[in-house]
């Protein structure tokens, strides 16, 4: 058995176990796992040094536990290293006049609706949009269906003068 396979082997036990209610043993198996010299197998770590999955099962035990803090906790980190995200938050004079440039253009507003499946659209479709008549929403509505869908436009045509 593979160390990657071994590990993924406890982390599931210690799921059976956090869902049996048995939270003390589920943690134990967790601290191995977290102590095992190959825990690195487990993925790309998170911004506390844990192993991606292995953070995971922390965060679902301490669900489980119904532990809000710790919950919490886990779930606000549950994210790469600062220091792997820092490149991507740092711009130049320019491009930051260009995002502010950008930021100052009004959000469209268009209500887009999404139904994927060979049955049509639910009661409750129809509804809403009486009720957006009645309040006197006017934006315009798209609602895009697996046979009309077409590949959506990610970038204005246009952009404002100067960006």
């Amino acid at each position: 058995m593979s160390a990657k396979q071994r590990l993924k082997a406890s982390l599931s036990a210690a799921a059976s176990l956090g869902k049996a209610g048995r939270f003390l043993e589920a943690r134990k198996i967790l601290t191995s796992v977290k102590n095992d010299p190959e825990v690195d197998v487990l993925g790309h770590r998170t911004a506390l040094h844990l192993p991606r999955q292995l953070h995971s099962a922390l965060m679902k035990l301490a669900k489980a536990e119904k532990n809000a803090a710790l919950s919490i906790g886990y779930q606000y980190n549950l994210v790469p290293p600062p220091a792997l995200l820092i490149d991507y938050s740092r711009f130049t004079t320019a491009e930051r006049r260009n995002i502010t440039a950008i930021n100052r253009l009004a959000v469209p507003r268009i209500i887009h609706q999404i139904w994927i499946g060979p049955d049509k659209p639910p009661m409750g479709t129809q509804a809403w949009k009486s009720h957006a008549l009645v309040c006197e929403i006017t934006w315009p509505q798209n609602c895009h269906r697996r046979s009309t869908r077409r590949r959506p436009q990610l970038f204005p045509t246009a952009w404002p003068q100067g960006v």
